[in-house]
This record gives structure tokens, C-alpha cells and sequence, in this order.
């Protein structure tokens, strides 16, 4: 990006992309016309990424174009700006009580420190196929994780969900995969924007669900891509197929208050 155009972006609101069910859909990549799009856009306006996924898990999704974007990583438990990787653990006492909960139900998991991972599961998980990727990090036991990031329980029953919800953590079901992701405290991907600085009303979002609904709430502008309860939240609902020409529609406005 030459001087011109960064000082053009610096200067247009931001734009923040879900990836999963919004920008990517194999898991994989981003489709090339996507990942134009979002450069005009970036030629205009910031650019952040904002996923479910730990920060090792999103960078290799994205092109190389993009890899220096700023991230919000772990539904907000995660922030990457200028390469500097920030990590909102759980408190020592929250990550024992999760273990109990896994213990006494003997809950599949997959849980992420700020690096490393440990997972235990009895079949097979879509998620497993993101996870770690390129090979960046190593599985180890639960009990060596230097600390819980975030926390993905399988298959749990209405006792043990009671149980989560005393915890107050974040918690966001995902019904069609039979799993809930945690996060610590009140984090979100909302509460990740706002420690980039970017603040609530003050950008264009776009995502696909559940994780995504406070992203919504505080977004100027938010497109849901594809069927989903996100959508009650989001100003257009559009297909997979229309992302592209979404992209560069809103991103050609020229100021916050046209949206």
C-alpha cells in the first residue's frame, strides 16, 4: 500500500471480517474474490479480522496480502495489532472449575492457551480440521498448558451447561457442531475491537453467527452472510456469493454517517 492510500485508510472507518461462514468457507482460504474486495476496501478503510479462532489458527487462513492485518482472535480472548500478540486468560480459578465440569461429566475439549493445545475427543470434530494447521504449535496434556485462552466443550447435557453459566464466562453455542466455545469474563469480539481502539458505532461489520451478535450490536453497519439468528441484528443479510459485491458497495461510501 503506497503513502497515499495508507493515509486513505487510516482515515475511512473500519471494516472488520469475520472469517469462518463470512470470508472463508472451506475452511482453508479465502475465495480470490473475497480477498480482492478486500483489498479495494483496504485501500480506503482499515481492515481487521475478527474469528473464533486463536491467532495461530487465523493467520494461515489469510493471504499473504493480509497477513499483517489486525486481528481479534478466540471471540475476542485474543488481539494482534503491529505483530504484538495480546491474551486475556482465564483466572486460575475459573480454569479449575471448567476442569471439574469436564471431569465429572467426561466432556470431549479442546482447549487453546496462548499457543499451544490440548484436546480430547471420541470422534471425529469438524473443528479439529482448523486447528493448528501449519503446524505452528504442539498438542500437549490439558494439565501443561501454561493457562486457558479459550475453551470448546462437546456434547453437554442441561446440568452441566447450569454449571457453566455460574462460572461468568462468555458462552456461545453452536448447535449444528454440539459444542459451546467459551471465553473469559465478558469477553468478545466487541470488547477485542474496543482494545484495538476501535470504538462501539465506529465500524462496518460482517459476519455469520452466534459469535458475532455483539460485533453486531455495536456495529454502524453489519451484514449477515447466509440464514442465521445473527441476522435479526444486521442491517442486510446476503448470500455467500454476494460478499464480494457487498465489500466494495459499502466500502466505496464515503463516510460513516451513509450507512
Amino acid at each position: 500500500m503506497g503513502e497515499r492510500e495508507s493515509r486513505r485508510a487510516e482515515a475511512g472507518v473500519p471494516f472488520v471480517f469475520d472469517v469462518d461462514g463470512t470470508t472463508c468457507f472451506d475452511g482453508n482460504h479465502l475465495p480470490r474474490d473475497i480477498v480482492e474486495a478486500i483489498l479495494r476496501c483496504r485501500s480506503r478503510h482499515p481492515v481487521v479480522f475478527a474469528s473464533a479462532r486463536p491467532i495461530r489458527d487465523l493467520v494461515p487462513v489469510l493471504p499473504g496480502e493480509l497477513s499483517d492485518a489486525p486481528l481479534v482472535g478466540g471471540n475476542g480472548a485474543f488481539t494482534r495489532a503491529n505483530g504484538h500478540i495480546e491474551v486475556t486468560k482465564f483466572s486460575d480459578d475459573v480454569r479449575g472449575a471448567i476442569d471439574g465440569i469436564i471431569d465429572r461429566y467426561e466432556l470431549e475439549y479442546l482447549i487453546d492457551s496462548s499457543w499451544d493445545y490440548s484436546y480430547h475427543v471420541k470422534r471425529d470434530r469438524e473443528i479439529l480440521g482448523r486447528v493448528d494447521q501449519a503446524g505452528l504449535a504442539k498438542r500437549v496434556a490439558r494439565e501443561s498448558l501454561a493457562e486457558y485462552v479459550k475453551v470448546v466443550l462437546f456434547g453437554l447435557g442441561d446440568v452441566a451447561m447450569t454449571e457453566l453459566t455460574h462460572l461468568g464466562v462468555t458462552i456461545n453455542v453452536h448447535r449444528s457442531e454440539d459444542l459451546v466455545d467459551l471465553a473469559p469474563g465478558l469477553v468478545d469480539k466487541a470488547m477485542g475491537l474496543s482494545a484495538l481502539g476501535i470504538p462501539a458505532g465506529g465500524y462496518v461489520a460482517f459476519g455469520n453467527d452466534q459469535n458475532d451478535l455483539r460485533m453486531f450490536e455495536d456495529a454502524a453497519y453489519a451484514v449477515c452472510v447466509g440464514d442465521s439468528d445473527a441476522g435479526r441484528l444486521a442491517a442486510r443479510v446476503i448470500t455467500r456469493a454476494e460478499v464480494a459485491e457487498a465489500i466494495d458497495a459499502l466500502s466505496s461510501t464515503a463516510a460513516i454517517g451513509s450507512y
